[in-house]
């Protein structure tokens, strides 16, 4: 670890993050406005930049960072460490469950439960959603997890009939590998802007009204995985507005400020706001409310 670190400091890096197994610091071979999206292995050099999605071993690092015409010429800067050519160098390594996408087919496409709601059968088209009539969705309306590749990585199920005995919301998969909606992805690049909820609930109500820069964090703990998302859309400015817990212990409330904090660490204070639902959660706001919500924060 010593000799890794000496290299990093040699070519510049000097105010690495600790994070663990990794440090984490600003990529000093390109122009950036998210900070600490670069992440370096402390045991093998290899590094992963989040905001470009490409990484590489440390000899890699060392060429990129200096502008080297080949990796042959790191050796200087490496000493007795051996150079390595990771050909993998565009992938990120991660082992996440894939489900079968004939698994969609099975769904109902009846949208009843959300039109009555208050929520239209267009907001609902781009989620690709219906109801289960077996398996362990069964009795829920299911929304299907994409990842960025468009692999079918889990599912998320609200029931549609009440119960004293079921969760309400229900997840299959991997809920830390979820950036989830997929499609909204085009809208945060086209604002740099992005707002984050905790709930399904609150994503279609707020689509529903217009607004469609938004992920759902399935929670009040933030996933690495969003975060790793967010630095890739390189966003300008991130409002974090989840439940608004007063009557009820300020759960989300504090999660909140959690979220800033953690956030911090890799955008500006600027960049950053927390704009609370004025009712408890999204869902119990009209449109004309939420239009005046977002007149407030988001513009």
């Amino acid at each position: 670890m010593t000799g890794i670190l000496n290299v990093l400091n040699t070519i510049g890096y000097h105010n690495l993050r600790d994070t663990g197994d990794c440090w984490r610091c600003d990529p000093l071979y390109r122009e950036y406005r998210s900070r600490n999206s670069l992440a370096i292995k402390k045991l093998t050099g290899q590094w992963f930049d989040h905001s470009e999605r490409v990484g590489g071993s440390l000899a890699q690092l060392v060429q990129k960072t200096l502008k080297l015409p080949s990796i042959s010429e790191t050796k200087t800067y490496m000493g007795d460490l051996p150079i390595y050519v990771d050909t993998r160098h565009s992938v990120e390594l991660t082992d996440i469950k894939k489900f079968d996408k004939n698994l969609l087919i099975k769904l109902i496409k009846d949208n009843s439960y959300w039109n009555s709601r208050g929520i239209s059968d267009r907001t609902l088209k781009g989620f690709q959603g219906g109801i289960a009539q077996n398996g362990r969705m069964k009795g829920r309306y299911v929304f299907p997890i994409f990842d960025e590749r468009g692999d079918l990585i889990g599912f998320s199920g609200r029931l549609i009939q009440k119960s004293d005995s079921l969760p309400k919301w229900k997840h299959l998969g991997q809920k830390k590998n979820f950036v989830f909606p997929a499609h909204a992805s085009k809208f945060i690049q086209e604002t740099k802007t992005v707002m984050l909820v905790e709930s399904i609930g609150d994503c279609l109500k707020l689509m529903e009204c217009g607004i469609n820069n938004i992920l759902v964090s399935f929670g009040v703990s933030l996933s690495p995985k969003i975060i790793q998302h967010l630095l890739k859309l390189d966003v300008g400015k991130i409002v974090i507005s989840l439940n608004n817990d007063e009557d009820n212990g300020f759960v989300g409330n504090e999660a909140a400020k959690e979220y800033k904090e953690e956030l911090l660490n890799y955008f500006d204070e600027s960049q950053l706001a927390i704009a609370l639902p004025t009712a408890k959660d999204f869902g119990e706001m009209s449109c004309e409310e939420i239009t005046s919500w977002k007149n407030q924060y988001l513009n």
